[in-house]
């Protein structure tokens, strides 16, 4: 008994180094992937996201249910089973990572060309506005100078007729008493 632990534990431990170099392997693959497409669509991007996500879940659940029907099977079965689980959801993650990844480049492009859209469009309507102000003050302007030159008028024709009203009275008055 005592022999066969031993055992198990030597190919546990192998088992443990051979995953722990293919995780290595993966990261770095899977770092050179993300690189490699960082600048895919998003709609795709999504797509695989979602799906991988789906994939990654059912996998963890098989995976898990795979591990709960095996513990009775013994420890070939197993490490046979959990490395192979590990591989997978190594894999799904890293894939999941990149498209992740890259649907946060694409949506912030997006994001900066719609912040960059918008303030353009502010622009030109505070300008608009601007100009618009302006233009209804010059026409008041015009306007009210118009209203002051007629009301001036008024007044000017007002007194002339007051002064010629005083200068007929007192001519009137003046050939009473000649």
């Amino acid at each position: 008994m005592k022999s066969t632990v031993m055992d198990g534990s030597d190919v546990l431990n192998a088992n443990t180094e051979a995953g722990v170099r293919e995780v290595i392997a993966h990261i770095i693959k899977g770092k050179e992937d993300i690189e490699s497409t960082v600048l895919d669509g998003s709609d795709v991007l999504n797509a695989n996201t979602e799906a991988c996500v789906r994939e990654v879940i059912a996998h963890t659940i098989k995976g898990k249910e795979d591990i709960e029907s095996t513990v009775l099977d013994g420890n070939d079965v197993l490490n046979a089973n959990t490395e192979a689980g590990v591989r997978e959801v190594i894999a799904h993650t890293i894939k999941g990572k990149k498209d992740i990844e890259s649907t946060v480049l694409d949506g912030s492009d997006i994001l900066n060309a719609n912040t960059e859209a918008g303030v353009r469009e502010v622009k030109a309507y505070t300008i608009k506005g601007k100009q618009d102000i302006e233009s209804s003050v010059l026409d008041g302007r015009e306007e009210l100078s118009a209203l002051v030159d007629v009301a001036k008028r008024k007044i000017q024709d007002s007194k002339t007729k007051i002064e010629e009203g005083n200068y007929q009275s007192q001519c009137k008055g003046n050939h009473a008493y000649i």
